[in-house]
């Protein structure tokens, strides 16, 4: 989700290219034994055969050590094309302070915003994770949705493989597991997501309930029956690909049924045995998405709709919608979102499910 989107088109030529840079870089990982020496010293968590074949169907390209306890690493999965990337399909991860491989740890799978602007890395860059998680004893995995990816499989992908969901939830969730010492259940799994991100954490809650107990939206897009907010994602599928329908919609348009069917507002039931919090700065009353007042007031309503929904299905709901915060202004910006998981982050302590 973007206040400001971009118009962003790749040709067949740039597609080969970041192909075949992808392949140069896989290939030159495995075959230079320093680098791949220092890449598994960085990344004790892999090893030799992460970087020549796929593992749950992702093969990793490269891995570094970055701040105190977390690493980025840089995959291929056939599931999504890496020019649906601005920057090659990436994951961060941050381990728990002493993180020690005979302890299961829960997991926080952490989803940013989806646009051109926004980056997989940004919860580590703009709101400093590894501060927010302090002394937690808590695994997170933040990974890419592309430029546009919208937490989704592509109605109408055109030249780009965008299966997103699939990629997450069938091949990245597995992969955690068999690489990081985690708690491999429901009850240790938890995902969240600010902006798109928002969206993306109570969608995979409701489309796979069996993986997550706890889910938090913040600033998340919740009700798709408001015409701003539809608007939006259609605006940006137009500027990644020059079609308002490539997302949710089968190329030519997007129909009502097509809408519903991502709408989270319309898959509450799936929630019950879920726990689900959620956050949305006060913003300003308007309909003008560019303006991140305007946008932020929007998803609040949005949020309210979800919310009143919730709890007429008797879902465990945390609702924290227009509350003030430290440093948050209430619009839409990424000092609201880091004072909101601060926030909403304990309520993991709390879990009764």
């Amino acid at each position: 989700m973007s206040r400001q989107p971009m118009r962003y088109r790749l040709s067949w030529l740039s597609v080969l290219a970041v192909t075949f840079l992808a392949l140069a870089v896989s290939g030159c990982t495995a075959v230079n034994a320093n680098s791949l020496d220092q890449q598994l010293k960085d990344a004790p968590f892999l090893n030799a055969a992460d970087f020549n074949s796929a593992h749950n169907g992702i093969t990793v390209l490269s891995a570094a050590k970055i701040g105190a306890h977390s690493f980025d690493l840089h995959v291929s999965t056939a599931a999504v094309a890496d020019g649906a990337t601005s920057e090659g399909n990436g994951i961060r991860i941050t381990l728990p302070l002493g993180y020690q491989p005979t302890r299961h740890y829960p997991v926080l799978y952490l989803l940013a915003g989806t646009s051109p602007d926004s980056s997989y890395q940004d919860w580590f860059n703009k709101a400093d994770i590894e501060s927010i998680l302090g002394d937690r004893e808590q695994i997170v995995v933040m990974p890419d949705d592309g430029i546009a990816g919208w937490y989704t499989d592509w109605s109408a992908p055109s030249e780009l493989a965008q299966n997103w969901q699939h990629y997450h939830l069938d091949q990245l969730v597995p992969w955690v597991d068999s690489h990081l010492s985690t708690l491999a259940e429901r009850s240790g799994r938890t995902v969240a997501g600010a902006s798109a991100g928002g969206y993306g954490a109570i969608r995979y809650a409701e489309e796979r309930p069996e993986l997550f107990s706890f889910a938090i939206s913040i600033s998340g897009a919740l009700d798709l029956g408001l015409p701003a907010l539809r608007q939006l994602i259609q605006d940006e599928s137009k500027h990644l690909t020059g079609n308002p329908n490539m997302i949710f919609g089968d190329g030519s348009s997007t129909s009502e049924a097509q809408w519903q069917a991502h709408d989270p507002l319309t898959k509450l039931g799936a929630l019950k045995a879920t726990k689900i919090a959620l956050y949305a700065g006060q913003g300003s009353p308007g309909t003008d998405y560019n303006d991140a007042q305007q946008l932020e007031w929007q998803l609040k309503q949005s949020g309210k709709a979800f919310s009143e929904r919730a709890s007429q299905l008797g879902v465990q709901l945390v609702n924290e919608l227009g509350k003030a915060l430290p440093g948050c202004d209430g619009g839409h910006n990424w000092a609201c979102w880091s004072a909101a998981l601060r926030e909403l982050l304990p309520e993991l302590d709390h879990q009764t499910l």
